[in-house]
Formats: C-alpha cells, sequence, structure tokens
C-alpha cells in the first residue's frame, strides 16, 4: 500500500480573522503528510539523509473547495504518482470532517546531493512499478509559472532565524505566507484562494534581503525576489469571493 492518511486540525494559531485556517496550514498539512509517507515507503528524511540527499520541492499546485474552522480534523491522502527523469511527483486529496472534499494537490520534487546541492537522477533515489504508482487528481501538468511585471513592489526584508528549516534555507510554505501577506486584510476578508501554483525556483537564506512582487490580473502572479534580482518563488493565484463565516458575521456591527 503507497496511499498514506494522516489527520490534521488547525490550532488557534493557524486561523484568521476570516475563522477559517490559513491557505499555509493546508501546506503545512501536504508537507508533513509527504514526508510522513515517503518515511514509510523507505524513503523518507533518514534514508534520503543517510546518503547525502534530501527532498526539494520545486512545484506546487493546490486546489481549495473549503479551509477547515478551527479545531476541525482534515483527513490528508497521498501517494507517489509517478517519475520522469529529475522529477518525482506526488498527489494528495483532503477531505474534511464530515467527508467532504476540501482541496486537491499535486507537486513536483527533486532529490538534491545535501552538500552540492545538485539534483540526481530519480531511478537511483526511488523504483516504481505500475502497481504503485496512485493517480494524478487534477489534469494537465503541473504548470510553470513566470514572474509578471509588478503592480506593487513591498518593501525587502531580511530572512530571520525563524524563517529557515533543518536544511538550513527557507521552508517552502513560508514563500507561501510571504505571497499571500502581499494582500491586505481588507482583500483576504472578501476572497479566497481557489487555486495557487507555486513554483520554487532558487533558495534563501539567513540573511539574505528579499522582497515581494505582486502583479494584479486573473490569475494574479506574486513573486518573491532575492537582493540579487532573482526569483525565488512565483506563485499564480485565482481567487474567489470568500463566503460568510459565524466569524465575520459575529464582526459585522
Amino acid at each position: 500500500m503507497t496511499t498514506g492518511r494522516y489527520v490534521f486540525a488547525p490550532g488557534s494559531y493557524d486561523v484568521g480573522p476570516t475563522g477559517t485556517a490559513h491557505v499555509a496550514f493546508i501546506c503545512r498539512a501536504l508537507q508533513e503528510a509527504a514526508s510522513r509517507n515517503a518515511a514509510e515507503l523507505g524513503f523518507g528524511y533518514s534514508e534520503m539523509i543517510d546518503e547525502a540527499l534530501i527532498w526539494v520541492l520545486v512545484r506546487l499546485r493546490v486546489v481549495i473547495d473549503r479551509l477547515p474552522v478551527w479545531d476541525e480534523e482534515i483527513t490528508v491522502e497521498t501517494w507517489p504518482s509517478g517519475t520522469h527523469r529529475l522529477t518525482a511527483y506526488r498527489d494528495f486529496r483532503v477531505t474534511s470532517s464530515d467527508g467532504s472534499a476540501s482541496a486537491v494537490a499535486d507537486t513536483a520534487w527533486i532529490a538534491v546531493n545535501h552538500e552540492t546541492r545538485r539534483p540526481v537522477r530519480m531511478e537511483s533515489v526511488i523504483a516504481h512499478d505500475s502497481a504503485t504508482i496512485g493517480p494524478r487528481l487534477i489534469g494537465g501538468e503541473l504548470p510553470r509559472v513566470a514572474p509578471g511585471t509588478p503592480a506593487e513592489t513591498g518593501e525587502p526584508f531580511v530572512v530571520r532565524y525563524s524563517h529557515i528549516d533543518r536544511h538550513n534555507h527557507v521552508n517552502n510554505v513560508r514563500y507561501i505566507d510571504w505571497i499571500l501577506d502581499a494582500y491586505p486584510p481588507e482583500y483576504h476578508a472578501t476572497h479566497t484562494v481557489k487555486e495557487l501554483t507555486v513554483a520554487f525556483t532558487a533558495e534563501t537564506r539567513y540573511g539574505d534581503h528579499v522582497h515581494v512582487e505582486r502583479c494584479d490580473g486573473d490569475p494574479a502572479v506574486v513573486t518573491v525576489r532575492r537582493g540579487d534580482g532573482h526569483p525565488a518563488a512565483s506563485a499564480s493565484i485565482i481567487w474567489t469571493p470568500a463566503p460568510r463565516t459565524a466569524a465575520a458575521e459575529t464582526s459585522t456591527p
């Protein structure tokens, strides 16, 4: 069995003023589920680091039907969904506490040498036969995201210690926080993310200077750019009007 099933619930720190979890909570749950399932299948962190390898997420696409509320359990199912040359694919299905669909996602990963940061071919890392490959849930290939011409550029800031993970670089979910922070609270109060596609293209580390560029449109494009001008992450975002929540109604005069 290659499919893993894992239960998560947003804490009070995962929930915003609208009463629903931040999108980053879903993305953290996906990352944690992927890590656990890879370990169960024999190519998790411990096995990889013994070979001086680490997994690096290069693309993420998540389509959201509904975000959970505080303390609502969600179930994340995940499985390997194929490999091609340097890339491994993994899909996810997220269901709400009542069993209804919450989100689906697909991801692309590479394995890189921990010291040189050079990628290795996937057949040297994992071997799958057709019986162990799960379905692709979203039609079409994972799209690439190109940085747009910014309509708004945020103030530069410095990568802090709390931004980096055990690989000594900014974790992919932190970029999603920064990307969605490009929108003010008033926008989040009336809109929610329907589809988010992110391309992670370069590392940022402690002390690096970064800034966020927002290009409005449908879809919108938001880029996190390093001080040297190189994009570290670019996201395509499709927004939809936010449903009214109990929290929003309580705060309405």
